[in-house]
């Protein structure tokens, strides 16, 4: 809804002055979320090619309601790190 007070993952204002990494809800990759990359160009379940987004910047307050602003701290406390089976598994045929 146009007007309508924009809040974080967590049902919080967004704070003008705070970073915020920016979830596309419309998909997840495994259990990975996707996040808006870089300067906003496309979208990355990676996390060295996520974007940080100012509160005040107004792609943060995207009317679309799959599109969640995330506080950085929540964000990076959640993050894990794993190993690609795919890319794993991979050396065993590149070695053959």
């Amino acid at each position: 809804m146009p007007g309508k007070e924009k809040l974080d993952g967590f049902g919080d204002p967004i704070n003008p002055n705070h970073y915020y990494y920016i979830q596309d809800k419309r998909q997840h990759v495994g259990n990975c979320v996707m996040f808006w990359a870089h300067e906003g160009h496309g979208y990355t379940c990676e996390f060295e090619e996520a974007g940080l987004f100012l509160g005040e910047d107004s792609r943060v307050h995207s009317d679309r309601d799959t599109d969640v602003p995330w506080p950085v701290m929540a964000v990076r406390a959640a993050r894990v790190a794993h190993v690609d089976a795919q890319r794993l598994y991979g050396q065993i045929k590149r070695r053959e």
